[in-house]
């Protein structure tokens, strides 16, 4: 039955976390080769919960025993390129791939540059093109596990996933991966620590914002907002000083890196934001009453994060708003924040 399943993965899963790199407990390498090819057969996207628990099996396992790495990289490595495939693909089975992944680079079951390959290969390039959410997942894997290579081959990495874009068809699949490659990485890695990168990568988000292909578009503008997480001060001016002179779809791109820098910031252990809000307010206030619908939407949720995050600033401000008797628009945009943020917090 299922509940059996689960809960025997629950258990295979704390005995593998019991077990020591030390070699305190003796087990048969044949052992392991049959659990592993057992612990495969069920990563599916039938059952996202099984294949979650059976991921992390796998990876207590891993952790453990590095010298399981080719029996991991054999039995479990090719379900999980399948799994990413899949457009079902979300938390927390995700949360285990990535774990999982990223133990395998550290491990060295596998090098990073194979896996890399590996993941970029998932892509459809052919007919059937690829959901937004398996090009989502795929940039996540990529990156994740970019961060734990050495940081000689994370400056060839990032610097190869640009190329990669400038060098590849502007509507294509690939740019939008590698678009999100850029901005998942850089939401772990400070790019402005690496020579020339920041400079260039910002260029070529400004320069996709003017595709003809929305997808493209949207791709940018979260790739722009998850890298202003990782070097707030190289990438937060220019997003404040573009929302100046923009408006239309423009605009709407800009507030929407804002919102997911804001929404990306709030899981970023240690984080503060408080010396940028002030700048990041004045920008909000001046967009609450736009003609345009999705701009003050927008604006609403970026409003909505900032008040998880500082409630004891944002919650007078938008008190302040809302009792403006002349721009019953603002109102709106004020009720909308405040459903966002409650929205948020119960995440």
């Amino acid at each position: 039955s299922s509940g059996l399943r689960q809960s025997s993965l629950q258990c295979l899963d704390s005995l593998a976390r019991c077990l020591r790199k030390d070699g305190d407990v003796d087990m048969d390498d044949g052992l392991y080769d049959s659990v592993l090819k057992d612990l495969g057969a069920v990563i599916s996207d039938t059952d996202l919960h099984v294949c979650h628990l059976s991921l992390s099996a796998s990876h207590s396992i891993l952790k453990a025993r590095p010298s399981t790495g080719p029996m991991v990289k054999s039995h479990i490595l090719p379900a999980t390129l399948n799994l990413c495939k899949s457009p079902l693909l979300q938390d927390p089975a995700l949360s285990s791939v990535l774990v999982l992944v990223k133990e395998m680079i550290t491990s060295e079951a596998v090098t990073f540059e194979e896996l890399r390959d590996l993941f970029v290969q998932q892509l459809d390039t052919g007919n059937n093109k690829s959901s937004k959410q398996v090009i989502s997942n795929l940039a996540e894997c990529i990156a994740t596990i970019a961060t734990v290579a050495a940081p000689s081959e994370q400056t060839k990495f990032i610097k190869s996933a640009i190329s990669s874009i400038k060098k590849s068809d502007k509507g294509s699949q690939s740019t939008q991966l590698y678009l999100l490659v850029t901005g998942d990485f850089g939401r772990k890695v400070d790019l402005s620590s690496m020579s020339g990168v920041a400079n260039s990568i910002q260029q070529i988000y400004k320069e996709s914002f003017d595709s003809s292909n929305e997808d493209i578009k949207q791709a940018a503008a979260l790739a722009l907002g998850r890298a202003t997480v990782g070097a707030v001060d190289a990438f937060l001016p220019g997003i404040l000083t573009a929302l100046e002179g923009s408006s239309g779809k423009k605009q709407y791109l800009l507030l929407s890196a804002l919102r997911e820098f804001i929404h990306c910031f709030r899981d970023k252990e240690g984080g503060d934001l408080s010396s940028h809000i002030p700048v990041i307010l004045t920008h909000l206030e001046r967009n609450c009453a736009s003609d345009e619908e999705s701009v003050r939407s927008m604006v609403a949720e970026c409003l909505g994060s900032l008040a998880c995050i500082e409630p004891k600033t944002i919650l007078p401000v938008l008190q302040k708003l809302a009792a403006n008797p002349e721009k019953p628009i603002v109102r709106w945009t004020v009720g909308s924040a405040v459903k966002f943020a409650i929205g948020s917090s119960i995440r």
